[in-house]
């Protein structure tokens, strides 16, 4: 076969071959691109098992050598082909190069044939390429396994669920008061439900929330609940809820977020692949509690106590609390007297206002110093100095909360946040397998605050505050909490001593155990789920990097069609295949060998095709 034939038939074999793959790489390019960005999940309902992952894993690994296979098969002959003109090329365009080419001969010459005699050829030198080609196929097999290897992915979903919103029941005329539920509102003129506390508005309306009674309401719901209020360390939770250790970032948030059915719902869809849920809810960001040293006491004859909290009631006389203390005897043992007001009880009050009376009288021996307890727990430098003292504390949620991203993190996984100072490798749950977290501020769809979330703070201190009456009126509960609370680990971060600190925390009890059956209206909030389920790689760049294969393939291929040329090259050899420097340029089609007159020896040069 003289030069020429062969260079066509070496042209023609290049650019049939390599045209079958180019469409399959340009498949997997757009493969690969699509699942950098859209990390597709293989299921929605939770993770492979072992067995399905591993059978995957064989079936892609052998179709993907397969293709490699196929791939380097076909670009191979072409290859070395092509790399055979291309060093015929630089011999003649960059002499200078020789000593460069004899390094590499010298280097390459335990792993590639050359001459038994004499130099290199350049098909010799070509098959260098082989070896190179052979890595590219391996990373290209690699990049094909490394992307469809099933792996654990995030998949978000979009989830709606109810919480407590800023409506609320209204009593009419004509309705029986048995069925007012916790809290809600009556037209002008229906008589007052037993045992709820009353607000009344400019209009007249009147606005109640009951504090006792048979319901289940906030104001009951806390009682079980206060005894799990943290006072060790706030900055790890606040308190615990169903076995949810609430952060102090999110107190108040809907008891819903963590015991609703839609939450249970997709537990029961997912299983323990679904990890987090994020919503934007309103939490109790400033305290609704300000507790500050005020008022009187007074005792009459041995079992009746007086406190004057140096307020006016409605009817502008003195709001005063007065008890009787059947079981106690003043002249030898110490009580407490505790109280909440409503804004029914005194003027100038807002829907949701309330008033906590708080004091302590210490038995004249001084063994059970009620009136010190409770100046400890107010901060007094010397608390157990005091025979007698009195504090007040307003209860005004109408500027204390905020909306907040909300997480519920269902496992203990090393996720870090911004919440967890303590823990720079993620969480610490404290044994609990769930955590509630606020984040950033949000903007919701709807405005759910309002007065049923008022009235539950302020109803919600009414039975800790009664703890101990009508025995010695001690409220035990606030006192030991208060008392092991350390003055620079407060819940609320503007809380001015423990007392208030603990009550406040009360309060976001209060307004996290709200519900549907309190007679407020449900508003639907959107949320997120986050769940462990099967797919393909997931980080953008790290699996944009497995491009790297299949494109440096396709330049392998573009550079087939490269054109080289080069300027005729007088030789110094008269053989009709080999020149004098050894160069087999008559092999390839390069140059073709012409005899003219006297001149035996001279190559005139073909132009060199792009193969």
């Amino acid at each position: 076969m003289n030069s020429k034939s062969r260079l066509i038939l070496l042209s023609r074999s290049s650019r049939l071959v390599p045209l079958t793959i180019i469409p399959s790489l340009l498949g997997l390019m757009v493969v690969i691109l699509w699942v950098a960005v859209k990390s597709p999940p293989l299921s929605d309902a939770g993770l492979w098992s072992s067995t399905q992952v591993t059978i995957t894993v064989v079936c892609v690994t052998m179709l993907a050598t397969i293709y490699a296979a196929l791939v380097a098969k076909a670009l191979e002959p072409p290859m070395i082909d092509r790399a055979e003109v291309f060093f015929a090329w630089l011999h003649v365009k960059f002499p200078k190069l020789e000593p460069v080419f004899e390094w590499i001969d010298e280097r390459m010459s335990h792993y590639f044939a050359r001459p038994a005699t004499g130099p290199s050829t350049p098909r010799t030198r070509a098959r260098v390429f082989k070896f190179l080609l052979v890595l590219l196929i391996g990373q290209l097999a690699t990049s094909i396994v490394v992307i469809f290897t099933p792996i654990t992915v995030t998949l978000t979903k979009e989830y709606s669920l109810q919480i407590p919103g800023a409506g609320y029941f209204v009593l009419k005329q004509g309705d029986d008061p048995a069925i007012f539920p916790c809290t809600g509102a009556a037209s002008p003129g229906v008589p007052w439900v037993d045992l709820t506390y009353k607000w009344v508005d400019e209009d007249g309306r009147e606005y109640m929330t009951r504090f006792s009674g048979g319901k289940s309401c906030p104001g009951s719901r806390v009682v079980p609940l206060v005894a799990s209020i943290n006072t060790g360390n706030r900055s790890r939770y606040a308190y615990l809820d169903s076995g949810v250790a609430v952060h102090q970032s999110a107190m108040g948030a809907p008891q819903t977020l963590f015991r609703g059915p839609e939450l249970m719902e997709h537990i029961a869809l997912h299983g323990t692949s679904l990890f987090k849920t994020e919503q934007c809810v309103p939490v109790l960001v400033r305290n609704p509690v300000s507790c500050e040293r005020k008022g009187s006491l007074e005792t009459k004859d041995d079992i009746r106590v007086i406190f004057s909290l140096d307020l006016l009631d409605a009817d502008g006389e003195p709001l005063i609390r007065a008890a009787n203390f059947n079981y106690r005897n003043l002249t030898k043992d110490s009580v407490m007297l505790n109280y909440l007001f409503s804004g029914s009880d005194f003027t100038k009050s807002t829907v949701g206002h309330g008033i906590i009376a708080v004091s302590g009288i210490t038995d004249p021996k001084w063994k059970t110093p009620f009136a010190g307890d409770l100046a400890r727990v107010m901060n007094e430098s010397e608390p157990y100095t005091h025979q007698n003292y009195t504090a007040v504390c307003t209860v005004q949620a109408t500027n204390s909360f905020e909306y907040r991203t909300v997480t519920l993190h269902l496992d203990n996984r090393n996720e870090e946040d911004e919440n967890d100072n303590n823990n720079n490798n993620g969480f610490d749950f404290n044994g609990y397998t769930r955590f509630l977290s606020a984040g950033d501020r949000c903007v919701p769809k709807v405005e759910t605050v309002g007065f049923p979330h008022y009235a539950a703070a302020m109803v919600a201190q009414y039975l800790p505050i009664m703890e101990g009456f009508p025995l010695d009126g001690r409220i035990n509960s606030i006192l030991r909490l208060a008392n092991s609370n350390n003055k620079s680990d407060f819940a609320f971060s503007g809380s001015k001593n423990a007392l208030e600190d603990v009550l406040g925390v009360i309060a976001a009890l209060g307004v996290s155990t709200m519900n549907a059956t309190d007679g407020v209206t449900g508003e639907i909030m959107e949320g997120i789920v986050s769940v462990d389920v099967t797919g393909f790689k997931s980080d953008p760049w790290p699996t944009a990097l497995l491009l790297g294969p299949p494109v440096l393939t396709l330049l392998v291929i573009v550079w087939f069609y490269w054109p080289f040329s080069a300027p005729s090259c007088p030789t110094r050899g008269n053989g009709p295949e080999e020149t004098e420097q050894g160069w087999f340029l008559g092999s390839v089609g390069s140059y073709s060998h012409a005899q003219s007159g006297n001149e035996p020896g001279r190559m005139l040069p073909l132009p060199l095709q792009a193969i």
